[in-house]
């Protein structure tokens, strides 16, 4: 494993936390003093790392949250205008969360903030 210098490490969280400020502040938008749990901003950064969307299930479990606080994390996210849920055509059963094109916005923005590129 690669040590990084005091300053490299410095920057590599002033990143981290630029990142994170843009989530807090896209899903803060709109819905006033009202923000998301903390673990929306995972739940968002994990849909984006899947182009094709992923099955409210697999959120379920991945973050080992009960169905009820899955559903309503995505449920305020897709109030926020970050994702679309929906069901599966193939399957009506079952629930799906892909981002939206300002979800994916969002992420582009981290993903730049996240490499120390300006916007």
């Amino acid at each position: 494993m690669r040590r990084h210098s005091p300053g490299e490490a410095v920057d590599d969280l002033s990143g981290l936390l630029n990142a994170l400020q843009i989530l807090r502040n896209a899903q803060i938008k709109g819905r006033g003093r009202n923000p998301l749990p903390i673990y929306s901003d995972c739940f968002l950064l994990y849909i984006g790392a899947r182009p094709d969307g992923v099955p409210l299930q697999e959120l379920r479990d991945h973050f080992g949250l009960v169905q009820s606080s899955t559903s309503r994390t995505c449920a305020a996210l897709e109030s926020a205008g970050l994702v679309h849920v929906s069901q599966r055509s193939e399957d009506r059963r079952q629930t799906f969360v892909r981002l939206t094109p300002r979800g994916q916005r969002v992420i582009d923005e981290v993903l730049t903030a996240f490499r120390g590129k300006s916007l």
